[in-house]
């Protein structure tokens, strides 16, 4: 079992509050990943992070007076990490977040899954006395989407109940015990962290949440579907601009569209070329050149244009006039 502790009070002495703040952040960000931490104006800077590693699972526990952490488009091209977390607010105050375009109000020992790919915001106000007290259940991409089938569906979503209960008093047994070198031991924790987590977020008896989950998939590819169709026209329209206006990842997206038998580029080259047709045949387009229609429906390249029509209909474009 590996671990990893970053404390402020291990900072060189003498340091400002900004300054111990800047050296700290540099640390975290350089050792664990790329965030846009801010602190709070209100209380003396303070954080202490300890990470322990279980096999690939592996256990964050935080306390001080960071307010606001934020992973931004950079952040996520900076790191390319690919990994989902149960974050679990352990403080005396409700947390607040943003995660997939959907709101998080988490209260004291209530947590929600969220993902490094995509971006999001955890808030947690003015620190309390004591600060802000979070831990965080992190596992790699794949071994979660191995262990839960449409585990994005599940993100974002404040989980409470037993099961959680069960997981808490379990991680601060971890947290109270001394680390081991045994091999054996470490996979014997991993399993048992997937297996309370496997259950915190699907567990016997929540159909009701798994059926939410669904329809909030659906809508999703609602969503996807509408903003398709009110972008294609664009040149510059592309899948990652997409992903921005919907507070989605790209890799979420695809994944989307799967379902529904189409990716993203043949969609948008159909719509565009049935589109290319309807003015072909309206009278009303006679005096617009084949170059100026390819660009109305929101192709670039008027010859790229040319041989994409002809392929799908069969003819070119002046023909169909």
């Amino acid at each position: 079992m590996q671990g990893i502790r970053f404390s402020s009070q291990a900072l060189p002495h003498g340091l400002d509050e900004r300054a111990r703040f800047s050296l700290w952040r540099d640390l975290y960000i350089a050792n664990i990943g790329s965030l846009d931490i801010r602190i709070s104006e209100a209380a003396p800077f303070r954080a202490d992070l300890d990470m322990t590693l279980y096999g690939a699972v592996g256990l964050a526990s935080f306390s001080g007076t960071v307010q606001t952490v934020k992973r931004t488009p950079h952040d996520l091209h900076a790191d390319s990490q690919d990994a989902y977390f149960l974050m679990i607010n352990d403080g005396p105050d409700t947390v607040g977040g943003l995660h997939v375009g959907r709101e998080m109000a988490l209260a004291p020992g209530a947590a929600a899954l969220m993902s490094t790919q995509e971006c999001g915001s955890i808030t947690g106000g003015a620190a309390p006395r004591g600060g802000h007290v979070w831990r965080n259940l992190v596992v790699p991409g794949e071994l979660m989407r191995g262990a839960l089938g449409g585990v994005d569906d599940l993100l974002a979503t404040s989980r409470s109940g037993a099961s959680l209960a069960f997981l808490r008093s379990y991680l601060t047994l971890l947290n109270d015990t001394p680390p081991s070198d045994d091999p054996a031991l470490a996979a014997h924790i991993s399993t048992t962290l997937m297996d309370l987590l496997t259950l915190v977020l699907r567990g016997a008896g929540d159909a009701a949440r798994q059926a939410a989950s669904r329809g909030l998939r659906a809508a999703r590819i609602d969503a996807v579907l509408a903003g398709i169709r009110d972008g294609y026209t664009d040149p510059g329209f592309s899948v990652k601009s997409l992903a921005r206006q919907l507070g989605l990842s790209v890799r979420y997206i695809h994944d989307l569209l799967q379902e529904t038998g189409t990716g993203f580029a043949e969609r948008v080259l159909e719509l565009r070329l049935q589109r290319s047709a309807v003015l072909l045949g309206d009278r009303r387009s006679d005096a617009l050149r084949i170059a100026d229609l390819a660009l109305a429906v929101g192709f670039s390249d008027v010859s790229y244009f040319n041989r994409c029509f002809r392929r799908r209909f069969g003819c070119t474009p002046t023909a169909m006039r």
